[in-house]
């Protein structure tokens, strides 16, 4: 598909470097979603301060949180699904995130605390992501949140918990306004170029995300059904999009398969990849200027889709 490279920038290497070695086993799930919630905390900056914050219970098990940098009339909004493959990840390990794009964008953002595997199995983060947008088209006038300007968006699996989302709505007759996705797994047959040049060393593994894959589906579901390995479906009516990804990630291709799929189907897409930069870098403003680029890069362009009178 295309030629890789296995350089990485000096400060990527001195991270990989201070990880723990392999053990060759998969940690058990709670110490694996403690593991992630420690890591973020070394991981970013200090909060962006954000003026309106609130938590909501849309059901029983599915609450969001609603960061606003302006209540004064109604504003458009992002509805947020964090990345942890399908398995861990909450909105407090991605509330400073939320925070540095409400504020980069001046938009709000909607951060979703969907089900993870492998209490709930597929299709029940897919479904909490249809039931936040529904709440949210339902109830955000009430929280001075403009239905007529809506994205998805995500990191990692919550980025393909987003395109399930905008899936299930267009299936509905409902468009949105732009879809944010980063390093979004959308195959999993994980057969890709990048998955076996970045198969170890580099963070992320192929073996980690096939255990993803397989924890979120449960057994028995071959072939992965069209809400879970999302890239089989028909992308024509999506808003545009911009695919943030990683030179050195398994995932690499997924983006680029994703993009080349959206561009045939008609959507303006931008795919952007930062070089010598690995999976979850996104997160890691505190350790890489590049995550702080991709940060801004992608609150401008929510800010752009979503603010602006006349989309650009």
């Amino acid at each position: 598909m295309q030629s890789y490279t296995t350089t990485v920038t000096h400060e990527v290497r001195t991270y990989l470097n201070s990880l723990p070695a392999p053990t060759g086993s998969q940690p058990p799930i709670t110490v694996f979603r403690e593991m992630l919630l420690t890591a973020v905390a070394g991981w970013s900056k200090a909060p962006a301060a954000v003026p309106f914050i609130s938590d909501h219970i849309v059901q029983a098990g599915l609450h969001i949180r609603i960061y606003q940098m302006d209540r004064s009339c109604p504003q458009p909004a992002l509805l947020y699904f964090h990345g942890g493959g399908w398995i861990r990840g909450s909105i407090a390990t991605h509330d400073w995130l939320c925070r540095n794009l409400a504020v980069g964008s001046g938009c709000t953002i909607v951060s979703v605390d969907y089900r993870l595997a492998p209490e709930h199995v597929f299709p029940a983060a897919a479904t909490d992501g249809w039931t936040a947008l529904e709440w949210l088209l339902a109830h955000g006038p009430e929280h001075d949140i403009d239905t007529t300007r809506l994205a998805v968006g995500g990191d990692s699996s919550g980025g393909n918990i987003a395109i399930a989302t905008l899936l299930q709505a267009k299936a509905r007759g409902i468009s949105l306004t732009a879809q944010l996705l980063i390093y979004p797994p959308v195959d999993n047959r994980m057969d890709t170029g990048s998955y076996q040049a970045y198969a170890t060393g580099y963070g992320l593994t192929r073996a980690a995300m096939a255990y993803c894959w397989h924890t979120y589906l449960g057994d028995g579901l071959q072939p992965a059904p069209p809400l879970a390995a999302v890239l089989q479906n028909d992308f024509a009516g999506f808003p545009p999009t911009l695919i943030i990804a990683a030179a050195c990630d398994p995932l690499r291709d997924d983006g680029v398969l994703l993009s080349q799929k959206l561009a045939a189907a008609g959507v303006p897409v931008t795919y952007s990849l930062y070089e010598g930069m690995i999976h979850l870098f996104f997160l890691m403003d505190a350790l890489f200027p590049e995550a702080s680029a991709a940060q801004l890069e992608a609150a401008a362009f929510l800010k752009n889709r979503l603010l602006s009178s006349v989309n650009v």
